[in-house]
């Protein structure tokens, strides 16, 4: 695996008045990644081409050219009335490139280019995106005496990746409008609050707006076509039908803060709930062949309601000795609503549903009662995998939700989810003279994950590297285990998406803990020099079984808790000197 990135800028300012300024900024970004995969014949198996070795190669890469004009006003009338503003347009042109070839069979495992692999098992993809984005926007902040605010936004944004039916239009271009007011209230002086009263600081905050997404795939929207390859021929097939009036997902927040300081300033809460609503979810259907395999609409509600919680306390402040500790906690639900249908989306080996008043993005299949011990339960059971085959002692008992007999897609069920209940960090900064240590905990609790990895390595259904947890299989009759039996292939689908597979994903992890020294005691020749050890993830509280259970393959609530074989964080011990001029 190579990677390249490039980040470059340009700014300009220009001073037009006192109390006006305008910016022209241009900008570039490249991102790079090259990657190569190569499995000899021996030692990895491949179940399509057995006898041959395999070569994978990869290119992707993201550039982004973008260029912003803006305006920026500042003004204080009277030493009561402060007023800012900014209007601006901004341009971005990304374009994203992803090229993947592999083929089986070179010459020998010492042989490994792509180029030397036979005719019939090569197989090459690949795709280029271009999206073109214009965004106007405008924001005006307004306070009275430091007491009162007010904050206003509104912007409106063209892509290319929008229908050309889409509604609002100007001009004959789909625009999307987002906007925002914010209003906060120092209540401290109203109230007499100071720095000698319990409570020092009281401030109120609303906010409510709408944000438009036009962040998504491009030409979901269009007439779409890819080459199809069969054998030595190469086609093209459709692979979307065109929603030329596709709409862009639109989210309104509405959220209440408050802040309050006490003790004279020695402990600070910020507090705050929220609601947000996402309406013209964006889903795709699959359809008939001859109209594309997939077609996107507009369907559906997210309902989102949370709270966060930030306490910061200054628990010593002494002369030479200080102890700051800060807590941060916060919550959240994503419920579905307003959905004609439920949507199921296979992720490649399991399956998340939206439903209607379900978390949304849960986990669906199949829930696990026991693994049959003996003959005689397995007749009494007397329970047929869709195909008609009875179950038998070794295999998983699932559980026939609808009591016909049958174990198939009729008995899938809401298994878990990957939201958590509550998650949060506590931070720790002491200091002692020119000495200082902060410790940093994060947590997550409540949610659930996906083991992919153990899937891959308790299935027993091929020639594939299993885990010692397969020591405890089922292999006579009246054994009491929680390892069905091997079986070839898996005829019975005991290692199907389950609940066997759905973990408790949380944890409590020192992720961080740094020992300073503060070097300008004895080096007066520099400002703020230090000397410093970390260490980065040094212990994790967990019973996920699992290589890690903090993880991410992106934002997608789709890809949320599915653990795919994710290499874990590196436990880290960092070394360094820092010297200020």
């Amino acid at each position: 695996l190579n990677s390249y990135n490039f980040i470059g800028s340009l700014n300009f300012k220009f001073k037009i008045s006192d109390n006006l300024e305008a910016n022209l900024m241009g900008g570039s970004e490249l991102n790079k990644i090259n990657e190569f995969a190569f499995f000899p014949k021996y030692g990895f198996y491949n179940s399509e081409y057995p006898e041959y070795n395999l070569v994978q190669k990869g290119v992707s890469s993201f550039s982004r050219t973008s260029t912003e004009f803006n305006l920026v006003y500042n003004k204080t009338i009277n030493e009561v009335h402060n007023i800012s503003g900014v209007f601006g347009i901004r341009l971005n042109f990304d374009e994203i490139i992803q090229d993947i070839g592999s083929g089986v069979g070179t010459p020998s495992d010492e042989f490994k280019d792509l180029g030397g692999t036979l005719e019939e098992g090569r197989t090459k993809s690949g795709y280029q995106f271009l999206r073109n984005e214009l965004a106007n926007f405008y924001a005006l902040s307004y306070n009275f005496k430091e007491e009162y605010f007010i904050d206003i936004s509104l912007s409106a944004d063209a892509s290319s990746n929008a229908g050309n039916e889409t509604e609002p239009q100007v001009f004959g271009i789909p625009v999307a409008l987002s906007h925002a007011i914010g209003l906060g209230w120092d209540i401290s002086k109203k109230a007499g609050l100071n720095y000698n009263t319990f409570i020092n600081y009281l401030k109120a905050r609303l906010s409510y707006g709408q944000l438009a997404n036009l962040v998504y795939d491009p030409y979901i929207s269009k007439d779409y076509y890819a080459p199809k390859q069969y054998y030595t021929a190469t086609g093209y097939s459709k692979i979307i039908s065109p929603n030329e009036s596709l709409r862009w997902e639109k989210t309104q927040k509405i959220n209440l803060g408050f802040d309050l300081a006490f003790i004279q300033q020695k402990l600070f809460i910020s507090a705050d709930a929220y609601f947000n609503r996402t309406v013209d979810v964006l889903n795709n259907i699959f359809t008939e062949i001859e109209l594309g395999n997939l077609s996107w609409s507009n369907d559906g509600t997210l309902n989102t309601m949370g709270s966060e919680l930030n306490v910061i306390f200054k628990a010593y402040n002494g002369p030479v000795l200080k102890w700051r500790t800060e807590l941060a906690l916060g919550q959240y639900v994503t419920k579905v609503a307003n959905m004609d249908n439920d949507l199921i989306y296979d992720f490649g080996s399991g399956q998340k549903i939206f439903r209607n008043d379900e978390i949304a993005g849960s986990f669906y299949g199949y829930e696990v009662v026991k693994v049959i011990s003996s003959d005689a339960e397995a007749d009494a059971l007397n329970l047929s995998h869709s195909n008609g085959t009875l179950f038998k002692a070794g295999d998983i008992q699932f559980k026939d939700q609808n009591l016909d007999g049958f174990i198939d897609g009729k008995d899938k069920v809401v298994i878990g989810n990957a939201a958590p209940d509550v998650y949060g960090s506590w931070v720790n900064k002491f200091t002692y003279k020119q000495f200082s240590l902060l410790t940093d905990i994060s947590f997550v609790l409540g949610n659930q994950i996906y083991n992919h990895t153990r899937r891959e390595m308790e299935s027993m259904s091929g020639f594939e590297n299993q885990s010692t947890a397969t020591l405890r299989r089922w292999q006579v009759d009246g054994q009491e285990t929680d390892i069905p039996t091997a079986a070839w292939g898996d005829p019975m689908e005991n290692s199907r998406f389950s609940d066997r597979w759905i973990e408790n994903g949380s944890y409590v992890r020192l992720k961080r803990v740094t020992f300073t020294v503060n070097l300008d005691k004895w080096i007066r020749l520099v400002n703020n020099s230090e000397l410093y050890i970390s260490g980065i993830n040094l212990f994790t509280l967990d019973e996920y079984l699992g290589y890690d259970p903090e993880f991410a393959y992106g934002s997608s609530i789709l890809w949320e808790g599915i653990d795919y074989i994710k290499f874990p964080q590196n436990r880290s011990i960092v070394l360094g000197v820092k010297f200020g001029l």
